[in-house]
């Protein structure tokens, strides 16, 4: 159970799935949680190669599954100019803030 819940501290999911996405990269993990003073975003990509950016809305799992190419695809994108050095930070959201103090 303690390795469950520490994939879920590095995952990402949509309310409407129990889809759980888990970026992966050499900078992935360099990035940390700051509620009020985060300088980047996650979003959807919008990269010509993400062909799964309209799920789950209009497409199934089954359909996403199917895909031949890249199907769900984030992507890390700054608020505002980061320095070199500086350290990076996304706001998680306040679920996971609320999991974090109850914890």
């Amino acid at each position: 159970e303690k390795g469950w819940q520490l994939l879920l501290n590095y995952v990402y999911g949509h309310p409407n799935s129990s889809v759980l996405l888990l970026p992966y990269g050499s900078a992935v993990n360099l990035i940390n949680h700051d509620e009020h003073k985060f300088n980047a975003v996650v979003r959807w990509s919008n990269s010509t190669q993400h062909r799964g950016r309209n799920w789950p809305e209009t497409m199934s799992i089954d359909e996403l599954r199917a895909m031949d190419k890249s199907g769900l695809m984030l992507e890390f994108v700054a608020t505002r100019d980061i320095s070199p050095g500086e350290e990076i930070f996304i706001n998680y959201g306040p679920e996971w803030q609320q999991a974090w103090d109850s914890h």
